[in-house]
């Protein structure tokens, strides 16, 4: 049986560590599967089934080498087939252990956009250090993967990686149960709903400056799903502008399939977003969505059929296509049909099994 060790920092709640539990669940008993934590274990930790191994390295903040060494020892002592690495964060640790434990098949799943830098001198240079060497080591990788079109652009005229080792492979989810989707008894207010982490780049401010202008003319809700490092300044923000009543925030929950279940509309507003899961599981229960025109969310959201795209930060655009939904409870519908055919269509978890299975071998 093929051995394949996941490599990810951590499995905080995120998109790619929901790619990392999804793939290590479904595929383990035809493939021996182990995670390894470069960071710390974080809460999704606790949703991998009992007889997978998980690795915890406990690494320090920002590059800590011994990572190199710690994972180099996992991979040669336990004859390890394939090494999957996420993200860019662990990329080079990752791919200078399985040299030198001489793992034979490396895979890197690109998630989301490269990690952000200052805009100085020496963060140029340091940037452009990082991306020489990435790009060095990527003569070793067996197969890169890139969740959008978008991010496989990037991978190829920024980073300047050879596009005939980088497949496309969508994000997938199980999706919830259709039948579990309820209508509110208030069936008239229209509610939205928000899932992800809160920092800035996915810009949660311009949804609350956009219902700020809009709650005191239209039954419309809220519900603001994660938690992160922006918490206290969008609370105060709410606060400050009497909204507790239209916007409620429920911190970091792992039951996001019971919350989504009787909400309208899926609201997306990031700077950049790769596939968002908790935006393909929105789709799974037939609600559309209005999401920023930005990396993969164009292949994801078909504007004016599943749901309306607009641009990054445009606040006017938004309170636009938050109207129009919400005066026309038809189209809403309609779309939210067109989601979920598209979802069964595309992004199913059964088609990214089988993606990477490929990629494994057998």
């Amino acid at each position: 049986m093929i051995k394949v060790l996941h490599v990810i920092e951590s499995l905080e709640f995120g998109g790619a560590e929901k790619v990392v539990v999804q793939l290590a669940n479904n595929m383990h008993g035809n493939y021996d599967i182990s995670i390894c934590m470069t960071k710390r274990r974080g809460s999704l930790s606790e949703n991998i089934n009992d007889d997978i191994t998980q690795y915890c390295l406990n690494a320090a903040e920002g590059n800590d080498y011994k990572v190199i060494f710690q994972l180099a020892k996992i991979l040669k002592d336990n004859k390890f087939d394939v090494i999957h690495i996420h993200n860019w964060s662990v990329y080079i640790e990752a791919v200078i252990a399985a040299k030198i434990s001489g793992t034979r098949k490396i895979i890197h799943t690109v998630h989301g956009p490269y990690m952000k830098y200052e805009d100085s001198v020496r963060a140029k240079i340091k940037k452009h250090i990082r991306h020489t060497i990435e790009r060095f080591l990527s003569i070793y990788v067996t197969q890169f993967v890139a969740v959008s079109e978008a991010i496989k652009k990037y991978m190829v005229n920024d980073m300047h990686l050879n596009p005939s080792k980088i497949k496309v492979i969508h994000n997938g989810v199980k999706g919830i149960d259709l039948s579990k989707k309820s209508i509110p008894s208030n069936s008239s207010t229209i509610r939205f709903v928000m899932v992800g982490r809160l920092a800035t780049i996915k810009n949660h401010l311009l949804v609350l400056q956009a219902f700020k202008e809009l709650v005191p003319s239209m039954d419309i809700e809220l519900t603001i799903v994660g938690d992160g490092p922006e918490a206290m300044n969008l609370m105060s923000y709410v606060n400050e502008n009497n909204l507790s009543q239209s916007i409620c925030f429920l911190g970091f929950r792992n039951n996001v399939e019971d919350i989504l279940v009787d909400k309208d509309v899926f609201l997306l507003t990031s700077h950049y977003e790769g596939i968002s899961i908790a935006l393909l599981e929105s789709m799974s229960l037939s609600m559309p969505s209005i999401a920023t025109r930005v990396g993969g969310m164009s292949e994801v959201v078909v504007d004016g059929t599943t749901g309306l795209l607009i641009d990054d930060n445009d606040k006017t655009g938004l309170i636009l296509a938050i109207k129009k939904l919400v005066n026309n409870p038809d189209v809403i519908r309609k779309m939210g049909a067109c989601a979920y055919d598209l979802f069964i269509k595309e992004f199913n978890e059964d088609t990214v099994i089988k993606e990477y299975a490929l990629i494994y071998g057998k």
